[in-house]
């Protein structure tokens, strides 16, 4: 929670001062609510200050003691003073030492009541600070100081706790990328609890777990009003039925006159979902009643107060996607009544890529993890550790200071490799931490105070399991003849999840290929971790496999002797690995050019070739070196689709690097943005083709084209962000 202090320096009527600001303040919701604390000035501790040179001592012992300090400087001259000008310049002196202090929490309001010529000298002496000028205001400018002070307070709030309808504590973190969730949380809190305005919908964009339900719990707590949720995903005719009747006795309330009272807010969720005919039975849609609930929403007149207030959340894919027409009419319906009851009409608005409007005080988009940035996971995942902590401290009783943290590679994993929108976002986050606490809470010795792999879940440790190759925070660096360092690899931290296809696209000479051979082990960095199956790479392993772009066969061997080669020099008998080369001659098409030398093949055949010769060797993990960038196009294609066939086939975990835009999307199942050196990974794409989807056509389908302009538009960013 932020506090506010104030402290009133001036010659006289401090009294007055504090008084006048602190009514004002005392009023604001924020307070009211408990988000914001005002503390009371302790007169033994800090008596008011009636000199304003005796101010800095107090100035001193405050900077380090609050959260937000504001000091209210009064410059007026007092009518007895001896010597006007010098009382004035020790006031600008003290309000400079506190504008020094600005990063310690000190702010400054300066109530000046000089005239024109008198403030117009100050300003042209670039006195930054915020003047508030006493003359002709008969409230003597204190609801502008409480505006200032409130501004002030507002812009520090880094997250928020607030006690749900449960009764139970909930966390919102606003310090992300975006800004979205400071301004809907802060920005238009009071916008939304409007009682003039309490009736009209809102309607929330975004996937599930990233925080809807908390949104609008925190509005109803705000309102100070009960809070009631709908979801439309019922698991059965039942549930469907008991939504219906709920649904129905909600607007025959509204439609008689609900009387003046506490306040309501009812949540539905899950419309994008809902089916007619197979989320219910025919007839007991609960679409028609709720377009009857916001027919009686929109005829409320101005100066009715109506105690009921409709949300209604949605995911964030495609609109298209709804499920039904009936659903995705319901919602133009919505945005229409939304528009019309705010005085924003659609038709004057935007729409975002997924054709969700946008411009719409009343129509809010919830950003992703992603968007968010990695900072929002690692303050998310210690805020939540400390509200878990808090929870349970008297089960913490040995601490003296100490809080639950996690271990560093538990930590690193949670934050930065695990993506959380398959698995829930902060819900699922916020699930996976919790058992982890319990299971702390049961096994910890005394004094221990780290949450390590151990006491993970199973579903967690399995995914950490999964992990088969990992950089974390790697940063390579070359000597130079000149006896300088050459920076190639500023930062690279991902990893590559079993059997997955991950693709590492960017321009020629950005670094990629240095990342593979760190991965083989040919290289080692210079800071940071590499990585296979949690142990470190500390040198070339016959799990990882290679593949370049020049092929790199045996002119002097066939086709067979370059693919048995591997296992031969290993010291394979003939019987035990002939089986195998004998298996991937078939699947690469080469049978009938076994007896064949490199240098009687197509371009096509030999990396055919030189990538079943890599698989001979059963290799856990295959890189793969713009393997087919000396191709031409057409038999290039035909190798693309040949290396997903064999991945189906053997089921190897691939990286994949490549500067092809195109080849990028068709082959990979993620794909990472490289940027120009020195190397940095930034933007990751979740490609959403099936196996079976992979083919020719699938390059003029228009959800293909789309996913290579987004990349291509990433991979531009990336290289004008390069210095």
């Amino acid at each position: 929670m932020l506090s506010i202090r104030l402290l009133t320096i001036e010659d006289e009527n401090a009294e007055a001062i504090y008084s006048e600001i602190h009514a004002e303040l005392s009023s604001w919701l924020f307070i009211r609510r408990g988000l914001v604390s005002l503390d009371q000035p302790d007169n033994n501790e800090y008596p008011w200050v009636t000199n304003l040179a005796d101010g800095r001592s107090v100035i001193e012992r405050l900077a380090s003691q609050h959260d937000l300090t504001f000091c209210t400087v009064d410059l007026r001259i007092p009518e007895a003073a001896e010597d006007p000008a010098t009382d004035q310049r020790h006031g600008l002196a003290l309000v400079e030492e506190i504008r020094a202090r600005a990063k310690d929490g000190l702010r400054c309001c300066v109530l000046t009541g000089l005239d024109g010529n008198e403030l117009e000298s100050l300003q042209r002496g670039s006195f930054p600070d915020v003047l508030f000028d006493f003359k002709g205001d008969s409230r003597k400018g204190y609801p502008n100081i409480v505006k200032y002070i409130r501004s002030q307070a507002l812009s520090l709030i880094d997250s928020l706790r607030f006690p749900g309808p449960d009764g139970k504590q909930r966390l919102v973190v606003l310090a992300e990328q975006t800004e979205q969730l400071r301004d809907h949380f802060l920005s238009k809190a009071s916008y939304f609890i409007d009682p003039a305005r309490w009736h009209v919908p809102i309607l929330l964009i975004g996937d599930d777990g990233l925080g809807a339900r908390t949104f609008f719990e925190f509005v109803g707590f705000l309102a100070e009003s009960e809070f009631t949720e709908f979801d439309l995903r019922a698991e059965s005719w039942k549930l469907n039925r008991d939504n219906l009747h709920a649904l129905k006795d909600l607007v025959s309330q509204i439609s008689g006159g609900l009387p003046p009272g506490k306040r309501r807010l009812v949540h539905v969720k899950g419309l994008d979902e809902y089916q007619p005919g197979i989320s219910s039975e025919e007839g007991e849609s609960c679409l028609p009643v709720l377009r009857r609930l916001l027919e009686v929403v929109q005829a409320v007149k101005p100066n009715e107060c109506c105690p009921v207030a409709v949300a209604f959340s949605v995911s964030g894919q495609n609109r298209l996607r709804v499920r039904s027409a009936e659903a995705r009419g319901f919602l133009r319906v919505l945005e229409d009544c939304i528009g019309s009851l705010t005085g924003f009409p659609l038709e004057h608005l935007g729409m975002d890529e997924n054709g969700w409007t946008t411009g719409n005080p009343r129509i809010l988009h919830v950003p992703s993890l992603k968007a968010r940035g990695a900072d929002f996971m690692k303050r998310m995942v210690a805020e939540q550790l400390d509200l878990l902590h808090e929870s349970a401290e008297g089960d913490i009783a040995d601490g003296q200071g100490e809080r639950v943290r996690l271990a560093s590679d538990v930590f690193d994993f949670v934050t930065d490799k695990v993506d959380w929108s398959k698995h829930g976002n902060l819900t699922g986050l916020s699930r996976v931490l919790s058992e982890a606490f319990e299971c702390f809470l049961r096994d910890r010795a005394s004094g221990q105070y780290e949450i390590t792999r151990a006491h993970l879940g199973e579903e967690m440790k399995a995914w950490m399991g999964r992990a088969v190759l990992s950089m974390d925070d790697v940063q390579l660096e070359f000597p130079t003849s000149r006896g300088t360092r050459l920076l190639v690899v500023k930062r690279a931290d991902f990893q590559v999840e079993e059997g997955e296809l991950l693709v590492i696209l960017g321009p020629s000479g950005s670094g990629k290929s240095t990342l593979l051979r760190m991965f083989a082990g040919l290289l080692a960095p210079t800071i940071g971790r590499v990585a296979y199956r949690g142990s470190d790479i500390r040198g070339p392993s016959e799990k990882v496999g290679m593949v370049f772009q020049d092929y790199s066969l045996f002119p002097w061997l066939t086709v067979r002797e370059n693919v048995g080669f591997g296992p031969k020099s290993r010291g394979e008998r003939p019987e035990i690995f002939g089986a195998r080369v004998e298996r991937l001659l078939e699947i690469a098409k080469l049978t009938d050019f076994e007896e064949a030398y490199p240098g009687q093949l197509s371009g096509g055949m030999r990396q055919r070739v030189a990538i079943v010769r890599s698989l001979a060797n059963n290799p856990d993990v295959l890189l793969m070196d713009e393997p087919f960038g000396a191709l031409d196009l057409q038999t290039r294609w035909q190798m693309q689709e040949f290396l997903l066939e064999t991945k189906q086939v053997t089921h190897t975990t691939i990286v994949f690097v490549t500067h092809d835009i195109d080849e990028a999307v068709f082959v990979g199942d993620r794909i990472y943005i490289a940027s120009p050196r020195p190397l940095s990974l930034g933007d990751c794409f979740e490609v959403p083709f099936s196996p079976a989807s992979r083919n020719l056509d699938l390059r003029r389908d228009p959800s293909f084209v789309a996913l290579v302009n987004r990349v291509r538009d990433a991979l531009l960013a990336a290289a004008s962000k390069t210095p």
